[in-house]
């Protein structure tokens, strides 16, 4: 008989609780539905703002929509591939094509992202945090990015490319969660006399893109390899 106050599993939880590529797909669930909300609060801001200042929060609301369609795209493609009930070797086929998908689509994220980081440095916008949600903002980047590279390394450990692509793409949505808030931090507490902030920030910003850039290409190019592979 069952004790009282003991947790009774049912499939999903359990599902959840020991299925690693499960909790990665529920938990996508969830961060393409933030990402999206980013998107919308962005071109929002986009709509009130002037001059280059709507340019800065549209672009940066791209890049967010880009992130959102690479997850829901995975997701959906996935999800399809277990409908199907399709076979091993279709299913590494399909798991493929998603990994190279991803990977094109972060190469012109890479390009939104060059875009908010040029207007971030030249024109000195960022993000307005108001009060202490700068430090929410602090804490959840931090969590974002700590989080997202444990993860990245899990997921190089198993087979499913799947996987391995959703948990790049939050390496991309961390990267530029890390550079929003930096500028943000540097524009509520001012630097001292000799800090250059516009270098603080180019230096950052040109660090995230160049990092999501080579991503991006990494998974092209292992992507059609492994495709090609599968066609031998």
């Amino acid at each position: 008989m069952q004790k009282r106050g003991t947790y009774k599993k049912s499939g999903a939880a359990a599902r959840f609780r020991h299925n690693y590529e499960y909790r990665t797909v529920v938990s996508t669930l969830f961060s393409s539905a933030v990402t999206t909300a980013m998107g919308v609060y962005n071109l929002v801001l986009a709509a009130f703002a002037e001059g280059m200042g709507a340019v800065w929060f549209a672009t940066l609301s791209g890049y967010y929509f880009f992130l959102a369609a690479a997850r829901t795209a995975t997701l959906i493609s996935h999800r399809i591939g277990f409908k199907r009930d399709e076979n091993e070797r279709l299913r590494d086929r399909r798991n493929a094509k998603n990994y190279l998908a991803c990977g094109g689509l972060l190469v012109p994220m890479t390009l939104a992202f060059a875009g908010v980081t040029i207007l971030t440095v030249s024109r000195g916008f960022h993000q307005v945090y108001y009060g202490h949600l700068i430090f929410a903002a602090a804490f959840y980047a931090f969590y974002k990015i700590i989080t997202a590279i444990l993860n990245t390394v899990k997921a190089a450990k198993g087979e499913s490319l799947t996987v391995q692509a959703l948990r790049s793409i939050c390496i991309a949505d961390a990267l530029v969660s890390v550079v929003s808030l930096q500028s943000a931090m540097l524009a509520a507490f001012p630097a001292g006399e000799g800090i250059n902030v516009a270098i603080f920030n180019a230096a950052t910003g040109g660090t995230a893109c160049a990092l999501i850039l080579i991503l991006g290409t990494f998974m092209i190019i292992r992507g059609a390899r492994r495709l090609k592979e599968q066609n031998i």
